[in-house]
């Protein structure tokens, strides 16, 4: 029995338990009913039971029915959300960066100065997915350097290729996500987390404040998952001349592009402004985003059209995390949340051991909701609740909770990783050898580096 026929198995004896719940058990039992029509929603996705936006449909529908929510328009709360409309916007600034070359610059840049042998243009490729992930969503950055690097690997010899193509395939969508933590906007994560606890306390965290505590991060955990990912997966040697030629091949223009230089103001704008909301406070990120993406269409001006955008949008990105918000606030409003406090053991008095504490839990806890949304959105009223009654600033967990649900890497079953993945360069099984150590490596150093900063910023 394949996947698929597995999960749909499960599915429906599952299903068919949630009912007998609704029907035979009483208010006691909607926490329950809520835990697992998570878990259906979670297997669905998963085993590919059927596509995305259906299973989506399907949960959202049902919501009202098995009693978890009072009526269809508390279902579909998740929707109203911000981040969902963000994470609108953030595809069409990406469409708009990748349509003209300037990723492409930055590679051959970097190719230019650094790219001397194979083991480099992993780092390469990896510190320029990264630098492009952190003010796009890590999907987009992941896809466009997964395309110029399937054109690299044809230079190669089958045997060479399959063994070098492993290295990069895993490499590239690791720096994405590793990348998405610079800045609030590199990730949906990262503003969905900040979007929940401006809900819950008064605390919150401006843009540069976040990149005070990101970027130090990267600049240890980038070189750091490279050199593991070289001395697991090492690649094939590549010839100086075959760069050479790939560089030749990628047939940049000497001169900026008048579109690329509109797309170079328009982003810089929209950059500056998510740096003065730090100052300005009236100034929101998602909405400078969802304006600036509309900049990008306008006619004559901008580089897209309206169809294009459209085009370019993943709705199943948009159904997938609406209804992942939906479920979180129905699993708080229906107490699992308080559950799962009432489970957590005692992590004592030290601030330094409640964030490897933390981060630990959050890593774990990936091992069963491996969708980062879902876990961000359900554990994060958790780790307010943790740092509230340690007299820490809720602020720094929140920021912690979303770098490390940010790191699901240890499987390929997030959508970033299975961008790479179904190019068959690599197993399923073959990617924890790299990711396993990087993620523990991540619990610690994220941990203490947002202890020490945080001490210097939050005074």
């Amino acid at each position: 029995m394949n996947l698929k026929k597995a999960g749909s198995v499960l599915t429906v004896l599952m299903f068919i338990g949630v009912l007998a719940l609704r029907i035979f058990g009483g208010a006691s039992m909607v926490p329950l009913i809520s835990v697992a029509v998570m878990m259906i929603f979670l297997v669905m996705l998963i085993c590919e039971v059927m596509p995305i936006t259906l299973a989506c449909i399907f949960t959202l529908g049902f919501m009202p029915v098995l009693g978890i929510t009072p009526d269809f328009n508390t279902a579909l709360t998740g929707f109203s959300n911000q981040v969902v409309f963000f994470i609108l916007a953030s595809f069409g600034i990406a469409s708009a960066l990748i349509k003209v070359p300037i990723s492409k610059r930055v590679l051959k840049y970097l190719l230019v100065k650094f790219g001397k042998d194979s083991k480099m243009l992993v780092l390469v490729f990896m510190i320029a997915t990264a630098l492009i992930s952190s003010v796009m969503s890590n999907v987009p950055a992941c896809a466009i350097f997964i395309a110029i690097i399937s054109e690299l690997l044809k230079l190669l010899p089958e045997e060479d290729r399959k063994k070098t193509g492993k290295t990069f395939m895993i490499g590239i969508p690791v720096a994405s996500m590793i990348g998405g933590i610079m800045t609030p906007a590199g990730s949906s994560i990262n503003l969905l987390a900040l979007s929940i606890l401006e809900e819950n306390t008064d605390h919150g965290i401006t843009f540069v404040q976040w990149m005070c505590f990101g970027i130090p991060i990267v600049l240890v955990v980038l070189p750091l998952a490279w050199l593991i990912l070289i001395k697991v997966f090492p690649p094939a040697q590549i010839e100086k001349n075959k760069i050479n030629t790939f560089i030749g091949d990628m047939n940049i223009p000497a001169k900026f592009l008048p579109e690329e230089k509109r797309v170079l103001i328009i982003f810089s704008v929209i950059f500056a402004l998510w740096l003065a909301s730090s100052w300005i406070r009236s100034i929101n990120i998602m909405v400078v985003s969802l304006i600036g993406c509309a900049v990008f269409c306008l006619p004559k001006f901008g580089v897209l059209s309206a169809k294009e955008f459209f085009q370019k949008v993943s709705w199943d990105a948009i159904f997938l995390v609406g209804t992942v918000l939906s479920l979180a606030s129905a699993l708080v409003a229906n107490g699992v949340s308080d559950k799962m406090i009432s489970m957590l053991p005692d992590m004592g008095d030290s601030h330094l051991l409640i964030y490897l504490g933390i981060a630990a839990i959050t890593f774990i806890l990936l091992l069963f909701i491996p969708v980062a949304p879902s876990l961000v959105a359900l554990f994060t009223p958790v780790a307010i609740h943790i740092a509230v009654s340690a007299n820490m600033n809720p602020a720094l967990v929140v920021m912690l909770c979303a770098m490390c649900a940010g790191q699901c890497y240890l499987f390929p079953l997030d959508t970033v990783c299975l961008l790479s993945y179904s190019h068959g360069y690599y197993k399923m099984f073959e990617m924890p050898k790299m990711t396993a150590v990087l993620q523990a490596c991540f619990v610690a150093i994220s941990s203490v580096f947002i202890y020490i900063i945080g001490m210097l910023i939050f005074k």
